[in-house]
């Protein structure tokens, strides 16, 4: 499908990880040394690595920046774009997959901004994966709402949890 320049709206995706439980011990020592990537469009963002953990709490924002989407505003926000979430186990000689998570984000074109709940999506994607993640995904269309204020995160330069977020999952 072509698409003129009036139909290529610039967003920003940011992902609220708050924690992961139930992850597979992947180590020798039952434990796993976990992180997440987000990717969408043509971009990833990565978390930290929690050591020996299988409930890992990141309690942290992910930011996507100026990521292009094709469509009406209308459109996309009926029915916006996937995002995967990949859980991986870090090691010395490679990463093991744990599993992954596909979702939509909440779309905000225009108008008030409401707060995202937290919600708990399955961990799949492989047979050996299981666990859960609790997070929240919100898509701001750039020039089209005034982005909500993040806390900042000093240490890895991304963003720590709002605290608007409804953590009532």
């Amino acid at each position: 499908t072509e698409y003129n320049e009036k139909q290529v709206h610039k967003y920003q995706l940011r992902a609220y990880l708050y924690q992961a439980r139930g992850l597979l011990g992947a180590d020798p020592s039952g434990y796993s040394d976990p992180y997440a990537r987000v990717v969408f469009g043509n971009r990833s963002a990565t978390t930290h690595v929690i050591e020996e953990s299988c409930s890992p709490v990141w309690d942290i924002t992910l930011v996507l920046d100026a990521v292009e989407v094709c469509g009406l505003p209308e459109d996309i926000a009926s029915n916006p774009p996937y995002i995967n979430i990949e859980l991986f186990d870090e090691d010395v000689l490679d990463h093991d997959k744990l599993g992954r998570v596909v979702c939509k984000p909440v779309v905000f074109n225009s108008g008030a901004y409401k707060c995202s709940k937290l919600r708990w999506f399955p961990i799949g994607g492989t047979k050996r994966s299981k666990g859960d993640l609790l997070a929240a995904f919100e898509m701001f269309r750039l020039g089209g709402i005034e982005l909500p204020p993040l806390a900042p995160y000093e240490k890895r330069k991304k963003y720590r949890l709002r605290l608007c977020v409804d953590t009532t999952a």
